[in-house]
């Protein structure tokens, strides 16, 4: 893995991987591992972004905000991924503007949740938000 894309796309397969497997464990027992799924979910969909963005724009991006980051990817691109992962949460198309809203700043709400009540979230859009995205090109 030499480019800055390769690295990113290792992390980004890394982090779906993982929760993946922390999904999996959750979902037959709920407990603080939902906590871990979600950080992992939550930054696996940025890291995808941020990857996608600089392999067509040949920019870099930062930060966590996964709307923000959403916005620079083009609007047709965003239509196929936006119907594959509202197929698969199951999810309403006309609320995934909704969910990434209110998902876009999961990785920074979610790492420090026990200093404060938890947000609203999804780790389900979260991590098909970031397989679908990777995907990508």
């Amino acid at each position: 893995m030499n480019t800055r894309a390769e690295r990113l796309q290792g992390c980004v397969d890394g982090f779906i991987r993982s929760s993946t497997l922390l999904k999996e464990d959750f979902e037959k027992s709920p407990s603080m591992l939902g906590v871990a799924l979600i950080v992992n979910a939550a930054f696996a969909a940025e890291l995808a972004i941020k990857r996608y963005i600089e392999l067509t724009a040949g920019q870099p991006m930062k930060g966590h905000e996964l709307k923000k980051l959403w916005s620079h990817i083009d609007e047709k691109v965003q239509d196929v991924v936006a119907d594959a992962v509202c197929a698969q949460v199951p999810l309403e198309r006309g609320r995934f503007a909704e969910y990434l809203d209110r998902c876009s700043a999961s990785f920074v709400d979610w790492r420090y949740t026990y200093e404060k009540d938890s947000n609203f979230t999804n780790y389900r859009f979260l991590l098909f938000l970031a397989t679908e995205i990777r995907k990508l090109r």
